[in-house]
């Protein structure tokens, strides 16, 4: 009893602290307004965890406002739902100099969902106070306190928090029963930083101060793979009115499919008479996967439904059944019910979806891990991922909404950590034939077709649903360079078996070629340039991230106007570095024609920031031939 009054007593300082501060921007160290645009003066975090039924969070946030672009850096909202109770919370808001010019109290937020318009249930709400600054600097601070009646999911710490942002003062601070709870901590980026720290049985503590801004950087690394951190989970806990007692990942996918997925897989008897007459003579069970992938496709769609157990149980497949809505969780779960009726084995699988690659870490179990759920089904010694959400995407491609990152597959006897998909390099292609023709007026009139793989048919799939304006401002907007270009007889082809997107399109373009007197000077590559040079640094500061890496080839046959010979012709281009290859050539033909073949790879991969120069150089390069003209004149 004596130690948890001490706790308290720790907690009350610490929660009380923010009060006491001046908050004016000139108490704000130099070197913490570089490369910054908003300042955290205080970022502090204590949980209190009064028993496996019980979890009280107290936060403190101040933010100093430098300017605009730091608006959207701070974070004044406070999340909770059927089980997280607000118990306080409190604006404050302060000018330059540290005086307070406005007070919120929580009678002052304003309260409503925190998904989207397309989740039709949800009982997952966020607090938030609308405050638009009127100058700048200003201070923001938001203090809260929330009390769950969960005590498996803790917030996850960053000292550092995002690019362009500094941290003056950061702590956070868990107090337990150690004979009742185990507390697994992981540390990630913090071998450069000063941090005190206190771990022993019952208390957690980690304080560092005086954290500079770290400035964005083309081709740097998503914040979460730099930014200094730790995680924090409990070994056991309740969830929703569940015990559960989690080492490792193993053990929580035991955890969650008899806890969570059980029972959760009825059908009825007509839906599992149709999906049988489907599959019927099929043996291969990836082809009925397929089968049943695409019924599911097209007797379902995708709706979120944000309730049950905490809003990560699966509403039954029978509902789905049913009412032939799900979000992921129910329709992953409705796919895999109807593939065990056929014969196919199909394992839950939870993963973090974004464009970002955000990885599980493998000793740190967690059901704060993870957003999305899709299907894992066994083929050989790998596995067919696929996503029962989409309404477009061919079965088996996940596209780069959950590619290449440790995925959490739940069996009946565990779980286990597997890489998804990876889309690199020459899986994302994007092929170019083209043959056009230019006119003694200068215009060009050409036929293209366009084939795209991997990532490039994941951009392009979604065409076909586009309105016809819609389509035109697209092949424009990408085609600027051409000057007065119209675009005429578009075809698609979605081929979903293959994942190839075709098109196929004609295109005109007066007064392409520019003229100077008796010349014209003629583009070589008009359709598939690389513009996307990035910028010189004095410092870089960043390894360079190719994240996913893409493949480009292009044959252009071009005839030449009658009247007119070649009077200047570029040299090709044939180059090849750590970071990619880039072949240009450029051959006259016998029938006053050119053919301009072109290949780009850029590889995906991970570089030295000490060879930003080279690789901007090889880019660089490659936009310039990229570029090349040549030059007519006329007889």
């Amino acid at each position: 009893m004596l130690m948890r009054l001490l706790y308290l007593f720790v907690f009350s300082c610490f929660f009380g602290y923010a009060q006491n501060q001046d908050f004016s921007v000139t108490q704000i160290p130099k070197e913490l307004l570089e490369n910054a645009d908003a300042v955290f003066r205080q970022d502090f975090m204590e949980i209190e965890i009064r028993s496996l039924k019980e979890m009280v969070t107290r936060v403190t946030n101040v933010w100093t406002v430098l300017n605009s672009q730091g608006d959207k850096l701070i974070n004044p909202s406070i999340y909770h739902d059927n089980s997280i109770k607000v118990n306080k919370a409190e604006v404050k808001i302060y000018n330059a100099l540290g005086k307070e010019i406005k007070k919120y109290k929580k009678k002052d937020f304003k309260d409503r969902s925190s998904v989207s318009s397309g989740t039709l249930y949800s009982d997952s709400r966020v607090m938030y106070l609308d405050y638009v600054p009127t100058s700048y600097p200003y201070t923001f601070e938001i203090s809260y306190e929330t009390k769950s009646k969960n005590t498996v999911v803790f917030p996850n710490f960053y000292f550092l928090s995002a690019y362009r942002l500094s941290t003056q003062n950061s702590e956070v601070s868990i107090i337990y029963n150690p004979e009742e709870i185990q507390i697994n901590t992981v540390e990630m980026q913090l071998d450069n930083l000063s941090v005190i720290r206190e771990l022993k049985p019952g208390f957690v503590h980690y304080k560092t101060q005086n954290l500079k801004a770290i400035k964005t950087e083309a081709f740097g690394p998503y914040f979460f793979q730099i930014a200094p951190q730790v995680k924090f989970s409990p070994q056991k806990f309740i969830y929703e009115g569940i015990t559960g007692e989690v080492k490792s990942w193993n053990e929580l996918g035991q955890w969650f499919f008899n806890n969570i997925l059980k029972d959760r897989d009825e059908v009825s008897d007509k839906t599992l008479e149709e999906v049988n007459q489907l599959v019927k003579g099929i043996d291969d069970p990836i082809e009925r996967a397929r089968i049943v992938y695409e019924y599911v496709q097209n007797n379902t769609r995708y709706i979120s439904v944000q309730v049950g157990i905490g809003g990560v149980q699966p509403i039954t497949a029978k509902e789905v059944d049913r009412v032939k809505y799900g979000d992921c969780k129910g329709l992953s779960n409705y796919t895999k019910a109807l593939l065990k009726e056929v014969g196919v084995t199909a394992y839950y699988t939870h993963i973090e979806s974004g464009n970002y690659q955000y990885n599980f870490n493998e000793n740190f179990p967690s059901l704060s891990e993870g957003n999305h759920v899709i299907l894992a089904i066994p083929n050989g010694e790998d596995y067919v991922f696929t996503d029962c959400t989409s309404q477009t995407h061919p079965f088996g491609f996940i596209g780069d909404f959950s590619d290449n990152r440790y995925a959490h597959i739940i069996k009946p006897d565990g779980g286990k950590l597997v890489k998804t998909t990876a889309y690199l390099n020459e899986d994302n292609h994007e092929s170019f034939s083209i043959k056009g023709a230019l006119n003694d007026e200068g215009h060009l009139t050409a036929s293209l077709e366009i084939s795209s793989r991997g990532l490039d048919y994941d951009r392009k799939q979604y065409l076909p649903i586009y309105s016809n304006t819609e389509i035109d401002t697209h092949y424009k907007k990408r085609w600027a360079n051409v000057r007065n270009i119209q675009v005429n007889n578009i075809q698609f082809e979605n081929d979903k078996r293959e994942v190839v997107f075709k098109e196929q399109l004609e295109v005109s373009a007066k007064n392409y070629a520019s003229k100077s007197g008796d010349r014209f000077i003629v583009e070589l590559n008009p359709f598939s340039k690389y513009t996307s040079v990035p910028p010189r640094y004095e410092e870089r500061t960043q390894p360079i991230i190719i994240k996913r890496g893409f493949y480009e080839t292009a044959t252009f046959n071009l005839k030449l106007p009658e009247g007119f010979e070649i009077e200047a012709l570029p040299k090709g281009m044939n180059t090849s570095s750590p970071f990619g290859d880039y072949v240009l050539s450029i051959q006259e033909n016998e029938d006053h024609s050119l053919t301009i073949t072109r290949r780009f790879l850029l590889k995906a991969g991970i570089h030295s920031k000490e060879l930003y120069t080279d690789f901007r150089e090889f880019l660089s390069n490659t936009a310039l031939r990229d570029n090349l003209k040549i030059v007519l004149i006329k007889n």
